[in-house]
């Protein structure tokens, strides 16, 4: 499948914060650290998380975000998976009960698109969770 923007660059706002130094108990596939989910550190990612995506998509125009939950059964991806470590990364995170980082999604037409997330999507379908945090992006003129 085609990418929806092959001029705008794909984001990975996690490999991006994955980068600080690893704490002994982080989630990691050896290039992204994410604090656990009761971790102290974790609110100061999650908050980090959110203003990089929102940085990134800025450059897209007026864009907003809505928190939701979505179920990634009723989504399409927009690219193939490619990084199996990533992908092992949140299937471990799900199975232990933590939550990923929300996904980036945006109706086209009547389709719900992950633009962002396409391997927690996969994560999730995987271990069968069918509920995940997402944020719902939408463009405005």
């Amino acid at each position: 499948m085609k990418p929806l923007m092959p001029d705008f660059p794909r984001a990975d706002i996690a490999g991006q914060l994955g980068n600080a130094e690893q704490k002994r108990g982080d989630w990691t596939d050896g290039r992204v650290s994410i604090p656990r989910k009761r971790s102290p550190r974790r609110a100061a990612y999650n908050a980090d998380y959110l203003g990089a995506l929102v940085l990134h998509y800025s450059r897209l125009g007026c864009v907003c975000f809505t928190n939701t939950t979505i179920d990634p059964r009723k989504t399409c991806p927009t690219n193939p998976i490619k990084d199996y470590e990533r992908l092992d990364l949140y299937r471990r995170m799900l199975r232990a009960g933590d939550t990923v980082p929300p996904l980036v999604v945006e109706y086209i037409g009547e389709y719900l698109f992950v633009q962002d997330g396409n391997h927690r999507r996969q994560a999730a379908l995987d271990t069968k969770r069918y509920r995940l945090p997402a944020l719902l992006m939408e463009r405005k003129p």
